[in-house]
């Protein structure tokens, strides 16, 4: 009785899980970006997940507990742009330390799930200005060595020379242990025919590259 009991046991769980799998296939949500625009303005991306045919959103700002919420924000897209759901808002006003809570409504091509409601709370990563700096007029914004070298790039051909050099330069210390050398290197296993004359091998290989 014993065996029979743990056999069922066991049998009715697996069941269950594959139940709840099977519910639950092309529901699946990875994590959900925000984007805040000053003054106004909203933008959220997932990806799409195998399966998932649909992805939907019902914002609220601030909510009070106690209180029926009011959908500040609420959308649902089925586009997909380079592999991931985009929902924006031009209108919705957030601001800096208001808590966004959030239901995921997904479509699956048969069934609708509205997942369990998430928060986060705003802060100034989340936050950008829209078409100009969002830092006070006495702070300039922080200009990165990437920055300066891809504006040297637009401004100086010559430019683009040095900055492939050094990228040559920092492969080669990567790959091949810093190790560098002015003398050309041919790969005899590469040579077709005979390798005993090398020096007809080098005047055979400048001859065969264009001037």
């Amino acid at each position: 009785v014993i065996v029979l009991a743990v056999v069922v046991g066991l049998g009715e769980a697996g069941f269950l899980d594959w139940f709840r799998s099977s519910k639950n296939k092309g529901h699946e949500v990875c994590r959900v970006d925000f984007e805040v625009f000053d003054p106004k303005g909203l933008r959220l991306w997932t990806p799409q997940k195998s399966g998932l045919k649909s992805f939907g959103v019902e914002l609220f700002i601030n909510p009070v507990r106690g209180k029926k919420p009011v959908c500040n924000f609420c959308q649902t897209t089925s586009n997909v742009t380079q592999g991931k759901f985009f929902l924006q808002s031009d209108d919705v006003i957030i601001k800096n330390g208001d808590i966004l809570e959030y239901v995921i409504v997904t479509f699956n091509g048969q069934t609708t799930q509205r997942h369990k409601p998430r928060k986060i709370i705003v802060d100034d990563h989340l936050i950008k200005a829209k078409g100009r700096c969002s830092c006070p007029a006495s702070v300039s914004p922080t200009t990165t060595p990437a920055d300066t070298a891809r504006q040297q790039v637009l401004t100086d051909p010559t430019a683009e020379i040095a900055l492939l050099e050094r990228i040559l330069v920092n492969v080669s210390k990567r790959c091949a242990e810093g190790t560098m050398s002015n003398y050309l290197f041919l790969q005899l296993d590469r040579v077709e025919g005979a390798t005993d004359d090398l020096k007809q091998l080098v005047v055979e290989y400048f001859n065969k590259k264009p001037a």
